[in-house]
């Protein structure tokens, strides 16, 4: 009786084995729709890794980016520079503008009297290196700009107010103004204290996807292709010339080489590279991260980029439903 049972069960296990064409055939049906998910996920990343680099100046990807527009076989060169920010004299106040030129982006403001400030006759230089543009570059065009701005005052001298002002026109050389005159556009406020740290984003203007010659940037330039900002801070410690803020400055070019280099076929022409194809989904959704993000952004640089690439992911989604495809 015992091996007829035992016969019975083996028959039994044999007769409910489900069908083995079936789980293949499942398989793979979820195959295909997992490397259909992947390959998408994929481009969309792709996407989102181009519009970071033309709108976040942090992003590691801006270093070295080119827009997604298309040109010219470019050299890509991110500049970087820390500009200290003192107090004028005793008068527990600064005011600074930093504009979207390589060569000469700061002006310098002194104080008049009562609450009067002038702007300086020329725009300055910061300590990032200009020799190599001023030696090769033939046409540049800037791919991002922001800055970081830090405190760098103890506990116990911090005080005061920052007012941070998003300016889209050049700041007049030359000219004169009482304080919080900047604060019809975009502007925010803060308190200064030993751990006030806020950033700036740039927004493009008219015409700065193009590129202009390297002899426009001048000392006395009158218009940017890119928006700068504008730094104030009133009612601070009143020691003489007290450091108050330290502006990181980041700004990211490609250029054109002269046309006796670029021929040449040797040394720095070597690193010109050639860009890549024109990426209209990647340009409509920077565009869309443009228009949706402030300026003036109450964080550290890692949190904004954070935030920017948040927003490039929703551009991205709104421009694909629109109608562009994915490829």
């Amino acid at each position: 009786m015992k091996p007829k049972k035992q016969s019975q069960k083996k028959k039994a296990a044999k007769t409910t084995a489900p069908p083995a064409q079936k789980n293949q055939g499942s398989r793979l049906t979820q195959g295909k729709l997992n490397s259909r998910q992947n390959l998408a996920r994929s481009v969309k990343q792709a996407h989102h890794t181009t519009v970071c680099s033309v709108t976040d100046p942090f992003c590691i990807h801006a270093r070295g980016a080119q827009h997604p527009e298309g040109g010219p076989p470019t050299i890509s060169l991110p500049l970087k520079a820390l500009v200290s920010l003192n107090a004028y004299s005793t008068a527990g106040a600064l005011r600074c503008s930093f504009v979207a030129n390589p060569a000469y982006p700061m002006l310098a403001f002194s104080k008049g009297a009562g609450t009067v400030w002038n702007a300086g006759s020329t725009f300055g230089t910061v300590s990032w290196n200009n020799t190599l543009m001023n030696d090769y570059a033939k046409e540049v065009r800037i791919t991002s700009f922001g800055a970081s701005i830090r405190s760098q005052m103890t506990a116990n001298t911090a005080k005061g107010t920052v007012i941070a002002t998003h300016e889209l026109a050049t700041p007049t050389l030359s000219s004169s103004g009482t304080p919080y005159g900047v604060m019809m556009g975009e502007t925010a406020t803060f308190n200064l204290g030993s751990n006030t740290e806020f950033s700036f984003v740039a927004k493009p203007q008219n015409n700065a996807k193009l590129f202009r010659p390297w002899s426009d940037y001048t000392s006395t330039q009158t218009n940017t292709d890119w928006s700068g900002f504008t730094i104030e801070v009133n009612n601070g410690d009143t020691t003489s010339d007290i450091p108050m803020l330290v502006v990181e400055l980041f700004m990211n070019i490609e250029f054109t080489l002269q046309s006796a280099i670029g021929s040449s076929g040797t040394g720095l022409a070597q690193l010109s590279r050639y860009p890549p194809p024109p990426n209209p989904i990647a340009s409509r959704a920077a565009d869309r991260v443009y228009a949706k993000t402030p300026a003036i952004l109450d964080a550290a640089a890692s949190s904004a980029s954070s935030y920017i690439s948040k927003m490039a992911g929703e551009a991205l989604d709104e421009v694909m439903k629109m109608g562009l495809a994915l490829l």
